[in-house]
């Protein structure tokens, strides 16, 4: 097999294994190519796009943290193609959580637990800034609470600044569903025209579906459920999420 032909394949090879690959990454083994003196118009195989949710479902079969989800993608600049910007699961535990979050590029982690605080070593080890916003699950109001408004500027900032961000309490549901919903309606209502109706059913579904809002949980945390929809429901009324 000649060189140009041993490329090719490991070029393919690589984009069969990894699903998608950056336009940084295609240009590189572009170049790699040309340093080889394989020819210009030699075709690259251009990487299968998969839909979110089986990109998820990988993401999450290699993830060594509990119920590690996708909540909010954004489509790199320069292949459209998405990725993963706002994540959500459980408590970090273990080095390898850390060390995952370091690998998806994540350079945030939010934390609204209450009793227990990210581990500051690991959090510097692998490169992540590591805020505490301490909200206990008490079946309260809680889009007024302190904490909840300044966990939610500051995802609002770092996202904007085009930094990937982790968000846990203690199984990564109810406090994280919480945030992870507010900054989805921000992006899907905030200075655009929206479908009133259609954007409450898509909170609904998710707060009673991988936000886990049913059985106990709903009856416990009833106000909280409701607290969640009035964010679509009387939008004109919470500036906050677009500040």
């Amino acid at each position: 097999m000649n060189k140009s032909a041993k490329l090719l394949s490991s070029i393919a090879l690589l984009v069969s294994l990894t699903a998608y690959a950056s336009a940084e990454a295609l240009n590189e083994l572009k170049s790699s190519a040309k340093d080889m003196g394989v020819e210009a118009n030699v075709a690259v195989p251009t990487p299968a796009v998969l839909s979110k949710a089986d990109l998820e479902a990988r993401f999450r079969a290699k993830s060594p943290i509990v119920n590690f989800r996708i909540a909010e993608w954004v489509k790199t600049r320069e292949s459209g193609i998405p990725e993963g910007l706002v994540f959500t699961g459980a408590s970090l535990l273990k080095e390898a959580d850390y060390k995952y979050l370091a690998r998806m590029g994540v350079k945030t982690v939010i934390s609204l637990q209450g009793l227990h605080t990210d581990d500051q070593n690991m959090c510097k080890a692998y490169g992540l800034a590591c805020a505490q916003y301490d909200i206990f699950a008490f079946p309260k109001d809680f889009s007024d609470n302190d904490n909840f408004r300044a966990a939610f500027r500051r995802l609002v900032e770092e996202t904007n600044a085009g930094n990937k961000v982790y968000i846990h309490c203690l199984g990564g549901y109810h406090r994280t569903g919480a945030l992870a919903l507010a900054f989805r309606i921000r992006n899907q209502a905030c200075g655009k025209q929206f479908d009133k109706a259609a954007l409450h059913n898509e909170v609904e579904n998710l707060i009673t579906g991988i936000y886990d809002y049913k059985g106990v949980y709903q009856l416990m945390l009833f106000n909280w459920h409701n607290d969640i929809l009035k964010m679509v429901d009387k939008f004109e009324k919470n500036h906050w999420l677009c500040e």
